[in-house]
């Protein structure tokens, strides 16, 4: 757990770096963005496009229909498809805002993967599988991939090879 601190620390650092105020930030990186928020939010209504996002600092609350989800510090949020949703960050603060770190998904290009490679699908009960967002927490290998990818903001000349 110590080195996932340290990740998280590191993170924390990248990501405010690049994102000096708040709102969301574009990066050198096509389709990857980060994002400050230095207070909790009134609830928004908004639509959460197919993505990937890691939440590095603070805490986020995201309503579909009536179900709330819940996520902090290490949990990551997975979205397939357009979803209109209710969103709100529920920590934070100026001297500890909410950091976040979000990834584009494009679902057509993950369709073609999908179709080319064996991927053995797992066994979902109907209605996790149906609404199109999950919240999961973020395995150490998974962490370390996206601290190397967000390392790359600081060596803009690799940046192509990604």
């Amino acid at each position: 757990m110590n080195r996932n601190r340290e990740s998280y620390r590191e993170l924390g650092a990248l990501v405010a770096a690049h994102a000096p105020t708040d709102g969301e930030h574009a990066t050198a990186i096509p389709k990857l963005i980060v994002s400050r928020r230095s207070a909790p939010s009134e609830p928004s209504h908004t639509a959460l496009r197919p993505m990937f996002a890691l939440v590095v600092q603070g805490a986020k609350s995201l309503t579909l229909g009536s179900e709330r989800l819940e996520y902090g510090v290490g949990d990551f949020i997975v979205a397939t498809t357009d979803l209109p949703v209710v969103s709100r960050v529920t920590t934070a603060t100026v001297a500890k805002p909410s950091l976040m770190i979000g990834l584009a998904l494009d679902p057509e290009r993950l369709a073609k993967l999908f179709a080319r490679v064996d991927v053995k699908r797992l066994a979902l009960p109907s209605r996790a599988g149906a609404r199109g967002v999950a919240v999961n927490r973020a395995s150490p290998l998974l962490l370390d991939a996206v601290l190397r990818m967000v390392r790359l903001l600081e060596r803009p000349e690799d940046i192509p090879a990604v």
